[in-house]
């Protein structure tokens, strides 16, 4: 091989080299910027969460359930386990039992609370947080055609 061969072959090898290092570069660009989105999305998401957390009002069951009337209007923050859930039309339906602060697992109450959206991959069973206003009582028919009556929450943000 000459000399001007083994230099051209060289150049090649080095303008593949570059090349491949360059697309190797541009991939580690997107993928650093994939990856400041989805941290800046966290850190998003984080900030409402805690926003949230700070100006809705976690407050015994037992209080929205002997004086529901009291709590309309007022910011509320609710954990609970789903035990119906219903969709239709873009807005959700449910109840939830609530846990009685320092009760058994058996010891809770059940709240109504309508969700002007849909949850996607949200079912009975399941634990959510609803940031919501009270508004007064829900009043419906239970499984054995008794009358219930149950405090109503409209929710502004379901956590799950």
């Amino acid at each position: 091989m000459t000399a001007q061969a083994e230099l051209d072959a060289t150049m090649t090898v080095v303008a593949a080299a570059t090349a491949e290092a360059a697309a190797t570069a541009e991939a580690i660009a997107e993928a650093t910027a994939v990856v400041v989105q989805t941290a800046e999305a966290r850190a998003g998401a984080t900030a409402t969460a805690e926003a949230y957390e700070a100006n809705y009002e976690q407050i015994d069951v037992r209080e929205l359930i002997k004086n529901p009337k009291k709590f309309v209007g007022a910011k509320l923050r609710i954990k609970g386990q789903i035990f119906n859930i219903d969709e239709a039309d873009g807005t959700t339906f449910m109840q939830l039992w609530v846990q009685v602060p320092g009760g058994s697992e058996w010891d809770r109450e059940a709240i109504a609370v309508v969700f002007d959206n849909a949850l996607e991959g949200v079912y009975e069973d399941d634990y959510v947080i609803v940031y919501g206003t009270g508004d007064g009582t829900f009043e419906g028919t239970n499984s054995y055609g008794g009358t219930i009556e149950q405090p109503l929450v409209n929710a502004e943000m379901v956590r799950y």
